[in-house]
């Protein structure tokens, strides 16, 4: 058995979830925000440049696939009865559901993890179906593994009895650090749609679906909302632009025909198409070497620490960027995308581009994460696999 995610270990931004609602029968979940010191800031774009495609091996050392997404949007979800509640990662890029058990007591579980899940306190809790279910997951940088348990689930108010995910035992002191309490993946199974999102939409008899919005205002304590089996219109203008995913489906990867700087020359020259991931659990737009330093060139950025810098004052001069998707233009100014981080309580600003390098692989070579989700909302349709994106309004207050 393969299971196919990706890997980019990355901590620039992290949400929390702050309010959940309904309307209809849609959920919307909103998202705070928790700044990052400069030095996790640093420390985190230089794992951009060493993007892998790493093995997750069970007991029976069948290699699965496995490129994890890295810390980016955190929802609360609960598990057990009585509910135990956890603040996971929300990541696009990745299929697995893992929690932190109170069994791991290594350096990092004591050290970055706020609560543990206590399968013996569940009066829900199973057993695997499959006996000695166990799975080591290496990342590029870091390890988990842990025992399969089967339990009730619950996000956005909808519990899923019956759920089988990854109790962590252990988690190497070299995986990054960040809020190590779970993950819950957003790829799904286009076939047999058993994912945590298609069983919600069920439940809620509307198509599955689920939608970004990212609030520009980095400094703004509300991050944005996730809503599940609906689209929030009043997030974003004009009508959505749907895009076919590229097989397999569930992947969440797309076609794009070109990026171009102010020039007209398109970056990709005679290559027709490319394709991207579009991850939510990467801060930034990554793609080949060569197209990121023609791009850090144009907008007269410096290396330090890993980080492509600018200065900070000429961020309203930097050049205009357009990506080409379906013969649609998605045009990103200096403010969309450069990163401001204020340090030393807003004495200090750092500017950071995100644009970084990144090695991709067959299936895609690039990846438009949250610098291009924040410009745009998404909205993921497992039903129709496709993906949606309009211009994002900017001016929501959180609920």
């Amino acid at each position: 058995m393969k299971l196919s995610c990706f890997l980019l270990l990355l901590f620039i931004e992290i949400y929390h979830t702050k309010h959940i609602s309904s309307t209809g029968n849609a959920i919307s979940i909103s998202l705070e925000r928790k700044p990052l010191t400069w030095e996790k800031l640093a420390s985190a774009v230089k794992e951009t440049v060493a993007f892998h495609t790493e093995e997750m091996i069970d007991e029976w050392g069948i290699p699965l696939q496995n490129e994890r997404g890295g810390v980016g949007y955190l929802a609360q979800v609960s598990i057990g009865t009585p509910p135990q509640e956890f603040a996971m990662d929300l990541d696009t890029g990745s299929p697995q559901l893992w929690v932190v058990s109170k069994r791991c007591n290594s350096y990092n579980c004591v050290q970055n993890t706020h609560h543990f899940y206590y399968h013996e306190n569940s009066t829900s809790y199973k057993p695997p179906s499959k006996p000695k279910c166990w799975y080591f997951i290496r990342y590029g940088k870091g390890e988990v593994q842990g025992n399969c348990s089967i339990d009730t689930v619950s996000i956005g108010g909808v519990a899923l009895n019956n759920t089988e995910f990854l109790e962590v035992t252990y988690i190497s002191q070299d995986y990054p650090e960040g809020t190590n309490e779970g993950l819950l993946g957003l790829v799904y199974d286009s076939i047999n749609q058993s994912d945590i999102i298609s069983q919600i939409c069920r439940v809620k008899k509307q198509d599955s679906k689920f939608s970004f919005y990212f609030n520009k205002n980095i400094s703004d304590t509300y991050g944005g909302e996730l809503t599940l089996c609906g689209i929030d219109e009043s997030k974003f203008n004009g009508p959505l632009h749907y895009v076919n995913e590229t097989q397999p489906f569930g992947q969440w990867i797309i076609p794009f025909n070109g990026i171009s700087l102010p020039n007209g020359k398109n970056l990709l020259g005679d290559l027709n198409s490319e394709n991207a991931l579009i991850d939510t659990g990467t801060s930034v737009i990554g793609g080949p070497s060569k197209y990121i330093d023609a791009i850090t060139e144009a907008a007269n950025a410096t290396l330090t620490r890993g980080a492509r810098l600018v200065n900070c004052s000429t961020i309203d001069k930097l050049p205009t960027i357009t990506i080409t998707i379906e013969k649609r233009e998605y045009t990103f100014k200096g403010e969309d995308y450069i990163y401001k981080l204020n340090l030393n309580d807003g004495s200090e600003t750092k500017c950071l581009l995100t644009f970084s390098p990144i090695r991709g692989n067959k299936r895609y070579s690039w990846i438009f994460g949250d610098s291009f989700l924040r410009k745009y909302y998404s909205v993921f349709d497992l039903k129709n696999h496709r993906i949606g994106f309009a211009e994002s309004i900017h001016s929501p207050k959180a609920n």
